[in-house]
C-alpha cells in the first residue's frame, strides 16, 4: 500500500472526523453541516437581537448567520441552499458596522462552504476563504480568497487553485495574506499561497509532498508566520515551524510528544498518540511562545513552546476563540443546571500562566455558543435560551 494511498485515506477519515466531532466549536449557518445547511425561512421572523456593552438593541441579523467580530464590526455570512442536491447554494456576506448600520458587502452563487474560522482582518480588508463546488464529493473544487473593504462596502474575489480543499487557514504575514490548501486530485502536494494585496497576485511559496508532510493549519506571529506540519512515516510526528516575513523558516519543534502527553489524561494512549495526526481548526501563538491548539478530535491545549510545557489541557466542551484578538478557549455549554448564572467559563494566558475565569453576561438564564475576540480587545458573545432564542452581546475591550 503506497504511502500516496495512506495519505488520501488519512485526509478522508480526518474529514469524516470533522463532520462528527468537531461540529460543536464551527458555526455553520442552519445547522452543523456545511454541506447540508439552509437557511431556515423562519430565522427571519426570529432575529437575533444584537446587544451593546450596555445592553442597549444595536440592531437584529438572521438567527443563522455565522458571526465574527472585528475592529471594523461585525461580520457575517448567510447561506440560501440552491435545493439541487449540488451543495451549494447563494452566500450573503454584510457587516454590522460599528455605528450599527448593516451593510451588505457582497453576494456569491455556488458557494459550497466558507472556512468561517479561519477569517481574519488585515489593514482594514476582511479576509476569508470559500470553495465553490460540493464539499462532500472530494473532488477538486475552486477555491476563492474573498476580500471585504469595510470603509467602502464592497467584496473582490481572488482565485487561489482549481484543485482547493474546503477546510484552509490563513495568517497576516510582511503585509501579504497567506493561504494553507492541500491540493485534491492527484497533485499530491500540500501548498501555502500568497496573496500580494497590492498587486492583486496570488502565487505559490511553499509546497510539501504529500506522501511524506502534510500541513495542519497556519497562523500570524509578531515577525513572521507559523506552520503545524505533520511529518508522515512509521510514527507520525507534528511540528510547529517557524518562518520570517521573507519566507525563510527560522525553526521547528515538535510537539507530538507533548499533545500525546496532555491527551493521554483524558484518552486510551493508543487514542492519545493519535491525536497529533488530526486536522487542526484553532492554531494561535500569543507573545511568541504560547500555542493555542485545537483539532478535529477531543483535545484543546495551550502550550509553553520556551519551556515544553502544557499549561493547560482541555476536553472538547472548550473552543477557541475566533476573530484576531488575544485568543481564548471558551466552554459550550448545554444544561442551564450545569452554568453559573450570566457567567460564562473561558481560559487563556496572562503573566505567563494560564487563567482560568468567567465573562459576565447581563441576563442569566442563556447557554453560551460562541466567543470572538477583535483585535482592540472587544469580544462577541453569543448565547442561546431554553426556547432556541439566539443573541449576540458586545463586551468593549481595553486593547
Amino acid at each position: 500500500m503506497s504511502r500516496r494511498f495512506l495519505s488520501v485515506v488519512t485526509f478522508i477519515l480526518a474529514l469524516v472526523l470533522v463532520l462528527q466531532a468537531f461540529s460543536g466549536c464551527v458555526e455553520f449557518p442552519g445547522g452543523n453541516d456545511p454541506g447540508t445547511a439552509t437557511r431556515d425561512p423562519e430565522s427571519l421572523s426570529s432575529p437575533m437581537m444584537i446587544l451593546d456593552n450596555d445592553g442597549n438593541t444595536v440592531t437584529s441579523i438572521p438567527a443563522d448567520a455565522s458571526c465574527t467580530l472585528f475592529d471594523e464590526g461585525i461580520f457575517y455570512r448567510l447561506w440560501y441552499e440552491d435545493g439541487d442536491g449540488s451543495g451549494t447554494g447563494t452566500a450573503e456576506y454584510r457587516l454590522v458596522k460599528n455605528d450599527g448600520k448593516d451593510v451588505l458587502l457582497g453576494k456569491r452563487t455556488g458557494e459550497g462552504y466558507e472556512a468561517s474560522y479561519a477569517r481574519l482582518s488585515s489593514s482594514g480588508i476582511i479576509y476569508t476563504t470559500a470553495v465553490d463546488g460540493d464539499p462532500y464529493d472530494f473532488a477538486p473544487d475552486r477555491l476563492v480568497l474573498l476580500a471585504f473593504d469595510a470603509s467602502k462596502g464592497s467584496m473582490n474575489s481572488y482565485t487561489v487553485t482549481e484543485n482547493g480543499y474546503p477546510y484552509t487557514a490563513l495568517a497576516a504575514a510582511g503585509g501579504k495574506v497567506l493561504i494553507m490548501n492541500h491540493e485534491m486530485g492527484d497533485i499530491g502536494e500540500d501548498t501555502i499561497y500568497e496573496f500580494d494585496p497590492g498587486t492583486k497576485a496570488v502565487k505559490k511559496i511553499l509546497s510539501f509532498d504529500t506522501s511524506e508532510e502534510s500541513l495542519r493549519s497556519l497562523c500570524t506571529t509578531d515577525d513572521g508566520f507559523a506552520l503545524l506540519r505533520l511529518k508522515i512515516g512509521g510514527k507520525n510526528e507534528l511540528f510547529v515551524d517557524f518562518y520570517a516575513n521573507d519566507y525563510t523558516k527560522k525553526s521547528e519543534k515538535s510537539l507530538s510528544g507533548l499533545i500525546a502527553s496532555a491527551a493521554s489524561e483524558i484518552l486510551t494512549p493508543e487514542d492519545a498518540a493519535n491525536e497529533a495526526s488530526l486536522l487542526v481548526f484553532g492554531f494561535k501563538i500569543l507573545d511568541g511562545r504560547y500555542m493555542f491548539y485545537e483539532n478535529a478530535g477531543i483535545i484543546r491545549l495551550i502550550l509553553d513552546l520556551e519551556t515544553d510545557t502544557v499549561l493547560k489541557a482541555m476536553n472538547d466542551l472548550y473552543c477557541l476563540s475566533g476573530g484576531d484578538g488575544k485568543p481564548l478557549f471558551y466552554k459550550l455549554e448545554f444544561d442551564l443546571s450545569e452554568t453559573q448564572a450570566g457567567l460564562f467559563d473561558v481560559v487563556t494566558v496572562s503573566d505567563g500562566k494560564p487563567g482560568s475565569g468567567f465573562i459576565g453576561f447581563s441576563v442569566s438564564g442563556r447557554m453560551l455558543r460562541h466567543i470572538s475576540v477583535s483585535r482592540n480587545g472587544s469580544r462577541l458573545i453569543r448565547v442561546i435560551d431554553v426556547s432556541g432564542t439566539q443573541s449576540l452581546k458586545i463586551i468593549d475591550g481595553e486593547g
